[in-house]
């Protein structure tokens, strides 16, 4: 959470599963996204 609030990303979006494209990353410069623990 610590990591969220110095980020400026309070609620960051929660996934089960993170697939990266090179096409997706286009245009993205920051995002947060938080992994489900398993």
């Amino acid at each position: 959470k610590a990591f969220l609030k110095e980020t400026g990303e309070e609620k960051a979006e929660v996934v089960d599963k993170l697939t990266l494209k090179a096409k997706d990353l286009e245009g993205k410069e920051g995002e947060v996204v938080v992994l489900k623990k398993i």
